[in-house]
């Protein structure tokens, strides 16, 4: 993985450039920020793993929520179309009904 690669955060490199023995640079700044306070190294490299499995969790359930809302569109944007299709024809029998009455 690059820099340049989509999707490629601070937190992949962290994660790719630490081992349980020792983290990255600035990796213990990065938890910090985040309000962690590891005790060991360990404990810090297993946080920032799971840091990361949550952050593609969360991007996965983005993913197929954004996949489900593309494929729910067409069918919403049908029922629209058919909504706005009974409103013309009510709107053509009042004028028909208002016709015959005068």
């Amino acid at each position: 993985l690059s820099k340049q690669c989509p999707g490629y955060t601070e937190l992949h490199a962290l994660v790719r450039e630490s081992t349980p023995m020792a983290l990255a640079p600035g990796a213990w700044e990065y938890l910090a920020e985040l309000g962690h306070e590891p005790p060991t190294v360990g404990a810090g490299y297993r946080l920032l793993v799971s840091l990361l499995a949550n952050y593609k969790e969360k991007k996965f359930q983005a993913d197929m929520c954004d996949r489900l809302r593309a494929q729910l569109q067409p069918r919403e944007v049908r029922i629209q179309g058919m909504a706005e299709r009974r409103r013309r024809i009510h709107t053509m029998v009042r004028q028909l009904r208002q016709r015959q009455h005068m």
